[in-house]
């Protein structure tokens, strides 16, 4: 018993400041107004013991409002700190309505990064992830920490064993985000290819969100506004990378079918020099694109100037598959850094 005091008493010894949460606004935010994420709480700082109740408690002031119109934005700026209870402020966050925005020049990491992932929204029966970074903002993610006490000589033994499954039981709970299906988005809180990441990166190191291609498959959005094409932007191949961009959405982490490649303009004059009449069922207005594969690979394609968004009917061999609204950054290829969407300071 003396030892297990000592042990909690080191612990916690060099324990850091709670986070600060703030709430900016007690009015939830409505499409199509969601989609910009506007904060209307904050948290900020190291994350520690106690910090979930106390956003809990912040979120407990708010007047009470339907399921339909309780969706809040939490924006995020940390360095990270304890991960089982950067856990228990996503499961806050998701049984809150709340998504959640990394901002401009805000880093969030380790166990903000996981309490990130829990950004969900809902309207009417629909619930959807959100969860949304700017170009300029770094998410990054590492394996749980074994956090031992620093001592003279060996640790002991119970010490150890006490870490260990502390460490375990936060993978667990990892896993649990990573195994259910949990709304109309179609991809799970933590993506197992995303677990499968956390998992191979040491404790010392993070796997950043960098590249759209983790963006895309990890379902995490990029801040709309003020966005510039990419350096290497073809618009003649914008419209393939965009019909195969969106397996993204519609084949989630099965790595889709023709992988994600960066397309080259040879590519698509190859493809553009097959011709393929569109389909039947094809509605006015949109254009359409084929990739010549083992199959036909068609796209229908669409802006929808009223949400911002690009929509996209997938056929396969002429037959109807599927339909997706995407925002106009699935354009660009899989490839292009996140950073290089911003422009240059």
């Amino acid at each position: 018993m003396r030892l297990a005091v000592l042990a909690l008493g080191i612990l916690s010894g060099h324990m850091a400041d709670a986070a600060v949460i703030k709430t900016l606004s007690a009015d939830p935010v409505s499409p199509p107004q969601i989609w910009t994420v506007p904060c209307t709480h904050s948290l900020e700082g190291e994350i520690v013991a106690g910090d979930a109740a106390r956003l809990q408690a912040e979120l407990d002031r708010l007047p009470g409002q339907d399921h339909d119109d309780r969706n809040f934005v939490l924006c995020l700026t940390s360095p990270g700190g304890n991960l089982a209870e950067g856990l228990k402020i996503g499961e806050i966050i998701r049984a809150n309505w709340m998504a959640t925005y990394v901002p401009q020049r805000a880093s969030c990491l380790s166990a903000c990064a996981v309490a990130f992932m829990h950004g969900r929204v809902a309207f009417w029966e629909y619930w959807m992830n959100l969860r949304v970074i700017h170009p300029t903002a770094v998410l990054g993610f590492h394996a749980p920490r074994l956090d031992l006490p620093p001592m003279d000589g060996a640790v002991p033994a119970p010490m150890v064993d006490a870490a260990y499954a502390s460490a375990i039981s936060t993978i667990a709970a990892l896993a649990k985000a990573a195994s259910g299906s949990v709304n109309d988005s179609r991809v799970p809180l933590i993506p197992l290819s995303l677990l499968e990441a956390m998992l191979s990166t040491p404790p010392d190191g993070f796997v950043y969100v960098d590249t759209l291609h983790k963006a895309f498959l990890w379902d995490i959005e990029i801040h709309p506004a003020g966005l510039v094409y990419p350096a290497d932007f073809d618009p003649q191949v914008a419209e393939y990378d965009l019909c195969l961009n969106a397996d993204y959405e519609t084949r989630t982490q099965s790595g889709g079918r023709r992988g994600w490649p960066t397309l080259t303009r040879d590519e698509v004059d190859l493809f553009r020099s097959s011709v393929f009449p569109p389909p039947a069922d094809l509605p006015a207005g949109y254009s359409f694109v084929t990739v010549s594969d083992l199959n036909t690979i068609g796209c229908g394609i669409l802006f929808d100037s009223e949400t911002g968004f690009l929509v996209v009917r997938q056929y396969l061999d002429a037959s109807f598959e599927t339909q997706v609204s995407l925002p106009a950054v699935y354009l660009f290829s899989p490839q292009t850094r996140i950073r290089d969407l911003w422009p240059a300071p």
